[in-house]
């Protein structure tokens, strides 16, 4: 064994990894909430937000978390390699004869053949592997018990390293987008996920390469899957379809609908224009209108007068305080009389392409876990020879529980007499 393959199967090598895999995570953690510019970090694949982003200097932790994983993960497949190849031949072969030193004596009165074939009878009939070897030192009785347990240690191993597998898989080329709006009847294109999506009463209707499939709109808790990808309920709300201006003049009074982006001419060279609805009003820094949120809790439409393409007025109105939503210009007096609203649903769409193979890591990790807690390893050497006096001289090695039904069974003593 050379001495880097040694480095890439020691268990140092694991526990550092693991150290510094800790410490960086605790690191990400703080930066995620101190550091602004990483809001989208869980959105796009985790390669193509790094080729995009501005914030390269500030994500150094990503890199080192990624090569920390990689030799972790490296490790990991080392170490289950070597195991393997030093475990399965082991279980494999009978139970050693070689009687190891340092044991236990015993006496019993029974002779030395009797007490070989009881021990060898009740041992196998305890499920023990049993194997009888008579020498000139005396009869060795070996028995081994659950060797398949041996391997729960690389069950968990090769369930760790398919967890780690799966992660790095979601992180490369799966994606999260969040808070997207559906309305009804109005398609909405998402082109990360190759599909479009639209409100239909109480379903969604969803067309991915000229094929369209509805589903019952998602609750909470109760996701859609769909080729792969999950799509979350995260909310409702109702949505701006249309507003009502009531226009005044000396002489007449009216009443227009606009859609946002559409336009009415009041008179010729004069035109009013239905711009950006906002659906969460907010003035941020530096005087910049901005929503505070996707929902409609305090909504607001920008009005634009323009005269003979000169933008003579431009005002907010709000749709929760018509009373102070009010243009005047020249002869004309224009409030907002009405609100036409139109149901809309906010959802998420996740692809996870490594959950599948994560959540079957950590079934192996749990297994292993649990099935090397539960069971083990048993085995026992006995070497029986005859006693100075009279009967025979047990010297045991092995497992203490096995060693200690054999002395009750027995009625062995330490005293020769």
């Amino acid at each position: 064994m050379t001495r880097f393959w040694r480095f890439l199967c020691s268990l140092r090598l694991g526990v550092w990894c693991g150290l510094a895999l800790t410490v960086l995570l605790l690191v990400a953690s703080l930066q995620l909430i101190y550091q602004s510019g990483l809001d989208d970090l869980g959105g796009p694949p985790l390669l193509e937000w790094l080729n995009n982003t501005q914030h390269l200097s500030g994500v150094w932790w990503i890199w080192l978390l990624s090569g920390g994983a990689g030799l972790f993960l490296i490790n990991i497949i080392c170490c289950t390699i070597e195991s393997l190849r030093q475990t399965i031949p082991g279980i494999l072969r009978p139970p050693k004869t070689d009687f190891p030193p340092s044991s236990k004596n015993f006496y019993s009165a029974l002779s030395t053949t009797e007490v070989a074939r009881q021990t060898e009878r009740l041992s196998r009939s305890w499920g023990f592997r049993t194997i009888l070897r008579v020498s000139d030192a005396g009869i060795t009785v070996a028995a081994d018990k659950g060797r398949w347990w041996l391997i729960s240690p690389q069950i968990a191993h090769v369930g760790l390293i398919m967890l780690l597998c799966g992660l790095l898989v979601s992180a490369t080329s799966g994606f999260k987008l969040r808070q997207i709006m559906l309305q009804t009847n109005n398609w909405q294109l998402i082109p990360e996920a190759g599909l479009s999506l639209r409100l239909l009463g109480n379903d969604i209707e969803i067309k991915q390469n000229s094929k369209s499939k509805t589903y019952s709109i998602p609750k909470l808790n109760q996701p859609i899957f769909h080729n792969g990808l999950c799509i979350y309920y995260t909310g409702e709300d109702q949505q701006i379809k249309s507003i009502e201006l009531e226009i005044k003049t000396n002489s007449e009074r009216k009443l227009i609908r606009l859609e946002s982006g559409q336009e009415h001419e009041l008179e010729p060279g004069v035109k009013l224009v239905c711009g950006e609805i906002i659906p969460d009003f907010r003035i941020g820094s530096g005087s910049d209108v901005d929503s505070a949120s996707a929902y409609y809790r305090n909504p607001a439409v920008h009005i634009s007068l323009i005269d003979h393409n000169r933008l003579a007025e431009s005002k907010w109105f709000f749709v929760n305080y018509p009373n102070f939503s009010r243009l005047r210009y020249q002869a004309f007096d224009i409030t907002l009389n009405n609100v036409k609203w139109s149901p809309s649903l906010y959802i998420d769409i996740v692809r996870n392409p490594g959950a599948g193979l994560a959540l079957i890591g950590g079934l192996f990790l749990v297994l292993g876990l649990t099935w090397n807690l539960l069971g083990g390893f048993k085995q026992v050497y006995i070497l029986i020879t005859k006693a100075e006096q009279k009967g025979s001289l047990l010297a045991f090695r092995g497992s203490t529980e096995t060693i200690t039904r054999l002395r009750k069974k027995f009625q062995l003593s330490q005293n020769p007499n």
